[in-house]
């Protein structure tokens, strides 16, 4: 029995001997999973030296807009040591210079391409006639510009257009219109026939550009002018006119011949007005503004009466015109405040307008 024990035991003791290397192995190998070779160290040379393109260092760029502020710090102090030198009087020249720069006249603002409701009212029945319109505000923009000059070498104004077409009310119209485009609250105006040296009493053309500086010249029947006033009136307008305006007036052949024969003074005229032959209806309008100007109002049996009127006159070698219908009116406003129904009630409208009738206009 006791040699059985002592054979048990020595077996167990194999076994537990046997499982104490396997535990020894298994902690060997986790040693080895996390242990790190490391590399081995190289001692650094001391008289080794490295560059920065070494460390992943490039060199900055030059800094241009430093040196630009260092440039313009440089500059400002050279030009106050320049302002130093300089005297008091000279530095308030130099003040009041940077204060009130010249004007380019290329920077003057155009006005709207569109006439305002002052200039219709102006302008009254030109506004209805087709093409009128855009005339009259290429005339205006046109002066604007030229007012940048002192001369009257640009902004001057042709008018042309068949006899009797309303030229000379269309001007007397077209000044004040210049003149609040212009912002001239008053302006002296000179109406002169063409034949100047005649109508003028010896008087030149340079005296009356000094009397009317800043103004308008008109010239009725342009087409009269002489070869020496038309060269006296081109030189005129080189000098300083303070932005006169010249305004010439004819008929269309005669502008045409002026134009023709002193083209260099014809340069100077910028723009151009050409009113055209009015039709039946445009006359009509033409009639309802003049007689509304006067004080009468015409009515409608009235109005017909015109329309036939206008009608029979109306021929293709001799259009009616502007001033063929006026002395239709004229005549019919004078019959209308004679006879017995001179101040009859039934002749004024509620309005104050006394009133043309039918039988007016016959």
């Amino acid at each position: 029995m006791t040699a059985f024990l002592t054979a048990l035991l020595a077996i167990l003791s194999f076994i537990f001997s046997l499982e104490d290397e396997s535990d020894d192995r298994r902690a060997d190998k986790l040693t080895d999973d996390v242990v790190i070779p490391v590399e081995d160290e190289t001692p650094l040379d001391e008289e080794e030296e490295f560059s920065d393109d070494d460390f992943g260092f490039k060199d900055e760029p030059e800094d241009d807009e430093e040196d630009d502020f260092i440039s313009s710090l440089t500059e400002d102090m050279e030009e106050d040591d320049e302002e130093e030198e300089l005297s008091e009087e000279e530095q308030l020249e130099r003040f009041i210079e940077d204060m009130q720069p010249e004007i380019n006249p290329n920077t003057i603002i155009s006005r709207k391409r569109q006439l305002t409701d002052e200039e219709k009212q102006l302008f009254t029945y030109f506004v209805a006639v087709p093409g009128m319109k855009e005339q009259l505000v290429d005339v205006l923009c046109d002066v604007q510009k030229g007012a940048a000059d002192k001369t009257s070498q640009t902004g001057n104004v042709i008018v042309m257009g068949g006899r009797e077409t309303g030229k000379t009310r269309l001007i007397s119209s077209l000044i004040p219109a210049i003149c609040r485009e212009l912002n001239i609250e008053a302006s002296k105006v000179a109406y002169i026939f063409g034949v100047i040296n005649e109508n003028l009493n010896g008087k030149n053309i340079a005296e009356i550009a000094s009397k009317l500086a800043g103004g308008f010249l008109v010239i009725e029947n342009a087409n009269q002018l002489s070869q020496e006033t038309a060269d006296e009136l081109d030189e005129v307008m080189n000098g300083n006119t303070k932005s006169m305006i010249v305004i010439l007036e004819d008929e269309k052949i005669g502008m045409r011949k002026l134009i023709a024969r002193y083209p260099k003074l014809a340069k100077k005229f910028t723009s151009m007005i050409n009113i055209p032959v009015f039709t039946n209806d445009e006359l009509v309008n033409f009639a309802k503004v003049y007689t509304m100007e006067n004080g009468f109002r015409i009515d409608q049996m009235g109005m017909l009466a015109l329309y036939n009127l206008i009608g029979i006159n109306q021929k293709e070698d001799q259009p009616m015109c502007i001033g063929t219908v006026k002395t239709m009116l004229d005549n019919a406003m004078a019959k209308a405040q004679g006879g017995l129904f001179k101040r009859s009630k039934k002749r004024v409208d509620r309005d104050g307008f006394t009133v043309l009738l039918e039988k007016d206009f016959s």
